[in-house]
């Protein structure tokens, strides 16, 4: 450090020499739970902590959270990121570190008398149970008494008010990717929350897991999940608006949309668009043209309808033999535009109609085909 004073100011220099970095050596997995090390040996096969590799505490914690969920996948709903703990051993004297990783048992880290009552207890896979579906769920109406329908389909229960049936309860389950009798998977839960947030009808989506009592009779360690669902208002009008300059040509434009989110009740989405604008156009054709609004000379506007579905449609083989795990979608586009100029006139056409499908997370296909 180097230190300068002048006239009431200071400058201070820092000099900073770094030292070798640490360098994994060898990597470790291990349980007090048999079952779970069983699957710890399978997982540290592909271990983002690697041997060779600098030292790195942000790499430890991405595979706290992998092992994690390679954990919950295989059906420990109360596992948690909590229960894995590192310990390193940096005493080598050459720069060299050996981490080991531990998933420590439910109660390991309780108070001595709960660990010691609880020290044959380990972590326990889940089945589901009932699995019950809210459709019109809101959390400030809970203190309301409201009447409410039951209905049992396909082991699914459906809880809702019988004078707003929002959705369709057949085209919902398409996307629910939880069963009564499964075992309990993370990613179960995840494909069902990201198909039904991909349906845009819900404003609020929550999963609500209850363990089931174990007695003598019920000896299995189930769930029941309460899905709950708040919709999204069913119908949106919206105004738009603005002023354009374009190469010294000014112009004014807008349009009103009017939304509908849920046509039929299975999140089909239709959009109605009604555009146009006014431009002051320069004309190098004829210096004689009288027919104006105001001191604009160029004119469009046209309407646009788009319907979307939450599958595909036509031919019905395709909708049959595909995956909802693609999130497929069809659309279709109809529009029309009137233009006058002081050179031209025209009308144009759209037509569209195609998929759109998510083989994965990273890969986004379209087919369409488009006439104007």
């Amino acid at each position: 450090m180097l230190f300068r004073s002048k006239k009431k100011k200071a400058t201070i220099l820092f000099s900073i020499r770094p030292n070798n970095s640490y360098v994994v050596r060898n990597v470790s997995y291990s349980s007090s739970d048999g079952e779970i090390e069983d699957r710890l040996k399978a997982a540290q096969k592909n271990t983002l902590i690697q041997p060779g590799k600098t030292y790195d505490e942000e790499v430890l914690d991405k595979e706290r959270d992998r092992v994690t969920s390679v954990i919950r996948d295989a059906g420990y709903y109360f596992f948690n990121r909590n229960f894995i703990t590192y310990e390193l051993d940096s005493s080598l004297g050459s720069h060299q570190v050996d981490v080991y990783l531990y998933v420590s048992s439910p109660y390991e880290n309780a108070g001595p008398e709960i660990a010691a009552e609880h020290s044959m207890d380990n972590h326990h896979r889940y089945k589901l149970n009932n699995i019950s579906i809210l459709t019109n769920y809101n959390s400030l109406k809970l203190d309301t008494i409201q009447p409410l329908d039951t209905v049992l389909l396909n082991n699914y229960i459906f809880i809702s008010d019988p004078q707003h049936a929002y959705f369709k309860k057949e085209n919902l389950l398409r996307s629910v990717f939880m069963k009564k009798g499964d075992q309990f998977y993370q990613r179960d839960l995840d494909y069902t929350y990201s198909s039904l947030a991909n349906l845009n009808v819900f404003k609020f989506i929550n999963f609500k897991f209850n363990e089931v009592p174990r007695d003598s009779a019920q000896r299995e360690y189930l769930l029941d999940v309460q899905i709950q669902l708040t919709p999204l208002p069913k119908q949106e009008y919206k105004l738009a608006s603005e002023l354009t300059h374009n190469g010294g040509n000014l112009g004014v434009a807008g349009s009103i949309t009017y939304q509908n989110k849920n046509l039929f009740k299975g999140a089909e989405s239709l959009e109605m668009k009604l555009s146009g604008g006014l431009e002051s156009l320069r004309n190098f054709a004829d210096t004689n043209v009288t027919k104006k609004l105001f001191f604009f000379n160029t004119y469009d506007f046209g309407p646009e309808i788009s319907l979307g579905f939450k599958k595909f449609l036509l031919p019905g083989f395709i909708e049959k033999t595909t995956s909802r795990y693609f999130n497929p979608r069809t659309y279709l586009t109809v529009g029309t535009n009137y233009q006058e100029r002081p050179d031209f006139k025209r009308i144009l056409s759209k037509f569209s109609f195609g998929y759109q499908w998510r083989p994965s997370v990273r890969q986004h296909l379209q087919i369409g085909r488009a006439h104007v």
